[in-house]
């Protein structure tokens, strides 16, 4: 076995291919961990993309009961876009799709499903499913209370 030292006790360093080979090590282990972090934040986008429209629900339903007036919460399935009207639009990332179940008659004027939260807290009613290739995230509001729930599960 070599020893670092020479017979003087002076370092001798390392070797041009002594570094070479180190570097390459820790690349394929950076290369690996990036990949296996990317499929981990895939799995958990459809789930925070869930909770932020949830949370978007529960927010429009608390100005709604604050200002005594009727807010609409609009749904573009085709497009994976949903927002309160006057509010700021959300679009789902890359990868997701929304779908959108909803009274029939409330539609917007591109055809967008709505979900009108009425002033003392009701709304129509709505189930919202996001999903990507790992899994569905329902929300679903509730037509009596306004309660929002989310519900997770592995895609099929």
């Amino acid at each position: 076995m070599s020893s670092f030292l020479d017979s003087k006790g002076a370092s001798r360093g390392v070797t041009l291919l002594e570094m070479l080979v180190v570097l390459a090590i820790i690349s394929v282990a950076a290369i690996a961990f990036a990949a296996a972090a990317g499929g981990a934040l895939s799995r958990g986008q459809a789930s925070r993309q869930a909770e932020m429209l949830a949370s978007a629900v529960r927010a429009a339903r608390a100005d709604a009961i604050a200002a005594s007036r009727d807010i609409d919460v609009t749904f573009d399935a085709r497009n994976g876009v949903y927002g309160a009207k006057g509010g700021r639009a959300v679009r789902l990332p890359p990868g997701l799709s929304m779908d959108f179940t909803g009274a029939a008659e409330i539609f917007d004027e591109s055809g967008a499903g709505v979900l009108r939260i009425y002033a003392d807290g009701s709304t129509s009613g709505a189930l919202v499913k996001i999903s990507s290739a790992r899994e569905v995230n329902s929300v679903s509001v509730d037509w009596l209370t306004g309660a929002v729930r989310l519900t997770r599960e592995r895609a099929p």
